[in-house]
């Protein structure tokens, strides 16, 4: 039986795009081997150089720098209610290269998780380059309407709940499109068996107090020393928690946390670099800190873990933080003051956090690449 060939589009403005595409890829991998020809791509790879650069750059100095013009494009083009025609900045990335590689592959059903990904598929169906069945999934809990200006060329949309939907129905986009399974996240957070109180001791906990995964990494400047200022204000204020601090590539964040850990003489502190292994970590955890990027929150409630969020960038952010605070799942904090004292009430006040965990339960999105599984099998009977 002939193999079908499965295309996975995604650009690195952020980890989650991608984070999301090899997501699928794996699983698809794991439940059908050798079912499928699949190709993960990173249409950035394929631009201008200069244009993949620059591009990152003006995205990166947009969300620190002026995030309130980047807040202000937002909100305008959100209100936007011409969803037919085509991002046209798409089409700046559209080159003889990548075209050739996609017209090659000759994928039975392409899957995108960036919107200029699905505008530049849906010009090549729109032209005839390519026959292929078409999902986008919405990398957000609340979608900017510009995932939905090709809806027409596309076979399914992901969106996060009914409420989305409901809401993108009212302004035009076929229902039947629309399916709301959240954002898949997969299962490698499932049939984990450990002892978490061994796991903790191999870290080099000595306290049985409740443990924070705090993200210290995510965007430069300011906001990465607000991370610093905050560990700073738990440390000094000797708050019963462990902490798990996660430096992520940034050499000099882990020195600064280093530096605390001694400072302060912090047996509750452990300091780890760049590590390829958070599926173990958020589970050994009782909570988490970190800045709203969507595939930390969407992992961080699928293992139900209650989050703290510490910075949020314009946009798709703080509509993330909006929404989670909405359901009781997250507290945004803007101080380490705040930070101190919301963290005291919830280890001196436990109900706190378990509230907090009963409201996750109905946003954890356990069962949404579940959806998208079979939703992509049904379409591929389909094809040819």
């Amino acid at each position: 039986m002939k193999k079908k060939n499965i295309l996975l589009l995604y650009a690195t403005y952020g980890a989650g795009h991608k984070t999301i595409a090899h997501s699928i890829a794996e699983e698809l991998t794991k439940r059908d081997p050798g079912a499928y020809e699949i190709l993960t791509l990173d249409f950035l790879d394929y631009t201008n150089p200069f244009l993949s650069v620059s591009s990152n750059k003006i995205f990166e100095f947009m969300n620190t720098k002026a995030s309130f013009l980047w807040e202000t494009l937002y909100r305008i083009t959100n209100t936007q209610q011409n969803y037919d025609k085509s991002v046209m900045l798409a089409k700046l990335y559209d080159n003889k290269k990548l075209k050739e590689v996609i017209v090659d592959f000759n994928p039975d059903i392409i899957i995108s998780t960036h919107y200029y990904g699905s505008a530049l598929i849906s010009e090549y169906i729109r032209k005839d380059y390519i026959n292929a069945k078409f999902i986008t999934v919405v990398a957000d809990f609340r979608a900017h309407s510009v995932w939905f200006r090709n809806s027409q060329y596309e076979d399914a949309i992901i969106v996060n709940d009914e409420e989305e939907k409901k809401y993108f129905s009212g302004k035009g986009i076929d229902p039947e499109k629309l399916k709301p399974f959240g954002i898949p996240v997969g299962d490698k957070f499932d049939n984990l068996e450990f002892d978490r109180k061994e796991e903790l001791t191999k870290l080099g906990f000595i306290h049985d107090y409740p443990v924070l995964l705090f993200h210290g990494y995510g965007v430069a400047g300011s906001r990465q020393k607000r991370s610093m200022r905050y560990l700073r204000k738990i440390l000094s204020a000797n708050v019963k928690i462990n902490i798990i601090f996660l430096a992520g590539r940034n050499t000099k964040t882990k020195r600064d946390a280093e530096k605390l850990k001694s400072i302060y003489k912090a047996d509750n502190l452990v300091v780890l670099g760049y590590i390829t292994y958070m599926h173990k970590l958020i589970p050994l955890c009782d909570l988490s800190a970190s800045k709203a990027g969507t595939m930390t929150l969407r992992e961080c409630l699928y293992c139900q873990k209650p989050i703290i969020i510490i910075t949020e960038t314009p946009g798709q952010e703080k509509d993330n933080t909006k929404y989670l605070e909405k359901y009781g799942c997250a507290k945004r904090i803007r101080t380490r003051f705040g930070f101190k004292n919301y963290l005291n009430k919830l280890v001196n006040n436990p109900n706190f956090l378990k509230q907090m965990i009963e409201n996750i339960k109905n946003l954890s999105g356990k069962d949404s690449m579940n959806r998208l599984y079979d939703l992509i099998v049904d379409l591929l009977k389909n094809t040819n």
